[in-house]
């Protein structure tokens, strides 16, 4: 018996309801590309032009590398740069949070804190939460630093670089050179083709409040000043920028140059690119801009030191194995802390007998009489910090002596601000929310006490 034909009865046509529409479409398209393996290889290809940087700015050549030096540096008028007889290296300075993730570890001399809020349009601002003046330690001892950082949404760079860095360097340049003429040394220097002339000059009025609020906190600028030789000028470099000219590091005679390096290409209109190439496995990617930025959004818990540790085994599991890797790594990477060989911040006296430490540090300090308190937090650089600030407010003076118990002490939010300096001064890694710094205000100046 022949087979019947199809008729239009027959046929089954899907509901419109259960159809995807073009908007849910184009986000499932737009989260496979922005998938963890994408941004894994973006990030290494971003860490290997950020090594090229670090070759040619940071390097330790002897060759004369000022002749197209003012080209360079994105267009800007510099003082003639002077070679130096001897080598220097200027280290790699991650931005935290991006930064780890582009700077390998053992490359790695140092971190630093500088948000781009505090450099957004119309809320220009010198934090006095994030000094950052452990860097002048580094600066000095190698003439400058290359500080690392990224980007995404198509920015040419981050605001932290083009903005809140120029605006560290010129305050810090006041407060410790003061006795430069007014001038270059003390002027505001900010990249041209990010930053437009009337929001630079917006900026540049700003200072002298800004240096007001740099010396409310009473820090000593003799032993700030004894650690640089010269002021601070900063400088930049993008991808975009053509870093064949230079062979070594280059000494400058009136500044420490302060060379921020963005990490990330810039991608028009969107954090995504076509297809590249990954030289490590011949394969293809689209490529993210700033792909180690957001990391709470796609990492899975996923750290830079984690990332460095298994760029190779990272790279060559399939994207849905990577999740349960990513688990299985933590676990490895939590057991080592646990057992005392971590990255734990040390541990760090920041009050009188009051000192910042892991858990598994606590052996160290503990059997000597100088720490009575000790704060045992999982990193060390939060809510540990904010207790030590309420403990060193609350239990001691200025002067680092005992409250008697029948002190009448007003409690203001300028002596939670200049205890916070102190204490971020002696320990630079520590990073206090604003909501554990809002805990101790409420409870130091809590009207019922």
């Amino acid at each position: 018996m022949a087979t019947p034909q199809p008729t239009l009865a027959d046929l089954v046509f899907p509901s419109a309801s259960t159809q995807p529409n073009l908007n849910t479409l184009l986000t499932d398209l737009k989260r496979a590309n922005l998938s963890i393996r994408n941004r894994l290889r973006s990030i290494l290809q971003d860490a290997e032009f950020v090594r090229q940087a670090h070759t040619a700015l940071g390097g330790a050549s002897e060759d004369d590398a000022s002749n197209n030096l003012q080209d360079q540096f994105q267009g800007l008028k510099l003082d003639e740069p002077t070679q130096a007889p001897k080598k220097i290296s200027r280290p790699l300075v991650a931005n935290e949070r991006c930064g780890s993730w582009y700077v390998r570890p053992e490359v790695k001399g140092a971190s630093a804190y500088f948000k781009s809020t505090d450099g957004h349009d119309n809320a220009w601002k010198f934090s006095t939460r994030r000094l950052n003046l452990h860097l002048l330690d580094v600066i000095g001892k190698h003439d400058g630093c290359i500080i690392v950082d990224s980007t995404r949404r198509g920015k040419r760079m981050p605001d932290a670089l083009s903005k809140t860095i120029p605006i560290w360097c010129a305050v810090l340049n006041r407060a410790l050179f003061p006795s430069h003429t007014p001038g270059p040394r003390h002027a505001l220097h900010t990249p041209p083709q990010v930053v437009s002339p009337s929001e630079h000059a917006q900026i540049a009025a700003l200072l002298p409040k800004f240096l007001d609020a740099f010396y409310d906190l009473d820090l000593d600028p003799h032993a700030l000043r004894s650690k640089i030789s010269k002021p601070l000028r900063p400088f930049w470099v993008t991808p975009d920028s053509d870093l064949s000219a230079f062979e070594g590091s280059v000494i400058f005679e009136d500044y420490h140059p302060i060379v921020c390096c963005t990490a990330s290409l810039r991608v028009a209109g969107g954090e995504l690119t076509t297809m590249g190439s990954s030289a490590r496995d011949g394969g293809s990617y689209v490529y993210v801009q700033g792909a180690g930025d957001d990391t709470e959004n796609w990492a899975c818990g996923l750290t830079a030191e984690i990332w460095w540790a298994n760029v190779e085994k990272l790279l060559a599991t399939e994207e849905a194995e990577l999740p349960e890797l990513i688990a299985e790594l933590l676990r490895d990477s939590e057991a080592r802390a646990l057992e005392g060989n971590g990255d734990a911040v040390e541990a760090t006296t920041v009050a009188p007998g009051v000192a910042v430490c892991t858990l598994a540090q606590l052996g160290a300090i503990s059997g000597t009489d100088d720490f009575k308190i000790s704060l045992l937090p999982t990193s060390g650089r939060d809510t540990s910090v904010a207790a030590a600030l309420a403990i060193s407010i609350w239990c001691f003076d200025n002067d680092g002596r005992y409250r008697t118990s029948n002190a009448r002490t007003i409690f203001t939010k300028d002596m939670v601000k200049v205890r916070l300096g102190v204490i971020m001064t002696a320990f630079p890694a520590g990073n206090p929310g604003r909501a554990s710094l809002q805990s101790v205000n409420s409870f130091l100046m809590d009207y019922r006490r």
